[in-house]
C-alpha cells in the first residue's frame, strides 16, 4: 500500500452531494440515482444542503470541548462501570495500543425502563446498560439531545433516498426504524506534540458496525479511506458538510450491492500536530429485532443471498464483542 494521496471523485469515488433538492420532485431523481452510484463504488459521500442548523453544531462542539478539556478524574466519573466503550466516557487507555483517541457515547434509550416502554421484552432490556450523563458542563444533556433529534430526521431523509436508490418504495426501511437503537458519539484527538509510540494513529483502520454513519468533522483533517485501486487516500474535509458512510450491516443488508469501506485517522502532519481534533459521528442502527435479510431487490437467480438472516440487535452484539 502506498502513502497518503489527496483525494478526488475521481480517484476516491467520494462525490460531493447537495441534498437540499431532496424536497423538489424534479431534482429527487438525479440525487437519488448519484447517492446510489456512490454507494456501490465506494459507500462514502460528502453532503452538503443537509440543513442542519450551523449554531447547533457550534453548541454541539463547544459543549465537548469543554468536557473533553476537564481533567481526566472527573471525566472517568462518567465512564461505564462494566469497561463498555459504548456508554459514557472512554480514555485513551481504554481504546487500547491502536488508537490515540478519546470519546464519549449515548443512545437513544437512557435506561433499560426505555428500552421497554419502546416495546422490546426482556431478552433486549434486562442487560441493557443505559446513557451516562455527566455533571459538566450543565449544558451537555441538553445540547446532546437537541443534536440526537436532528440527526434522526437526516438519518431518515437519507434512508427513505437509500430505498429509492435500490428500486424500493420510498418508506421501506421505515418500520425498521422505528424504534431504532442508534447512537451518537463524540472523539477527541488530543494534540500531539510528539509522535505516538508502535506506529499508533489516532484511530485504526476499521468499518463501521450498522447501517449508516454521520459524521461531522472540523477543518483539521486526517480522515482517509481504503479505495479500490488498494491506496489510502485523504477525504480533505468540506466545510459546514457531513460525511456519510456505509456500515457492515447495510452490506450486508444489500447483498453486497452496496460497500461498507474500511478507513481511519491518521496522525496529524508537524505543522498541526499541535492542534487537538474532534470529530462527532451519528451511528444509526435498526430496531434490535428488525430483520437483516437479503433486500429483494439485491438477489436474483444469477446473484443469491450470500449471508443468513440476522436479527439487527445480535449482529450488533456480534459486531462489538470483535471490537472490544
Amino acid at each position: 500500500m502506498s502513502g497518503p494521496v489527496p483525494a478526488t471523485a475521481e480517484e476516491t469515488g467520494v462525490p460531493v452531494i447537495d441534498i437540499a433538492g431532496l424536497a423538489d420532485p424534479e431534482l429527487r431523481p438525479p440525487i437519488v440515482a448519484s447517492i446510489g452510484a456512490a454507494c456501490e463504488r465506494v459507500g462514502f459521500i460528502v453532503i452538503t444542503g443537509h440543513g442542519v442548523p450551523g449554531e447547533l453544531i457550534d453548541r454541539m462542539y463547544e459543549v465537548n470541548r469543554e468536557f473533553f478539556e476537564l481533567p481526566l478524574e472527573h471525566k472517568l466519573r462518567s465512564a461505564s462501570a462494566r469497561g463498555n466503550l459504548y456508554r459514557g466516557y472512554g480514555s485513551v487507555e481504554a481504546f487500547g495500543r491502536e488508537s490515540v483517541v478519546e470519546g464519549f457515547e449515548n443512545g437513544r434509550f437512557d435506561d433499560a425502563a426505555d428500552v421497554a416502554a419502546a416495546g422490546y421484552g426482556p431478552e433486549w432490556s434486562e442487560d441493557f446498560e443505559g446513557n451516562i450523563w455527566p455533571a459538566r458542563p450543565s449544558a451537555f444533556r441538553p445540547v446532546w439531545r437537541e443534536y440526537y433529534a436532528v440527526m434522526e430526521g437526516l438519518s431518515a431523509r437519507l434512508m427513505a433516498a437509500f430505498a429509492e436508490a435500490l428500486d424500493l418504495p420510498a418508506d421501506w426501511f421505515d418500520d425498521k426504524f422505528d424504534r431504532h437503537t442508534s447512537y451518537l458519539n463524540a472523539n477527541f484527538y488530543p494534540a500531539q506534540p510528539e509522535p505516538p509510540e508502535d506506529g499508533r494513529m489516532r484511530r485504526g483502520a476499521h468499518t463501521d458496525i450498522g447501517s449508516l454513519t454521520i459524521l461531522y468533522q472540523d477543518g483539521i483533517g486526517g480522515l482517509q479511506v481504503f479505495d479500490r485501486s488498494g491506496r489510502w487516500c485523504d477525504v480533505p474535509p468540506v466545510p459546514g458538510s457531513y460525511v456519510i458512510n456505509l456500515g457492515d450491516m447495510l452490506a450486508k443488508w444489500t447483498n453486497d450491492r452496496w460497500v461498507a469501506t474500511e478507513h481511519r485517522v491518521v496522525n496529524p502532519p508537524a505543522e498541526t500536530a499541535h492542534q487537538p481534533r474532534m470529530s462527532i459521528p451519528y451511528f444509526q442502527h435498526p430496531n434490535f429485532d428488525a430483520l437483516i435479510e437479503c433486500i429483494p431487490s439485491c438477489t436474483s437467480a444469477n446473484n443469491p443471498p450470500r449471508y443468513r438472516s440476522v436479527l439487527a440487535g445480535d449482529w450488533s452484539k456480534y459486531r462489538m464483542s470483535l471490537a472490544v
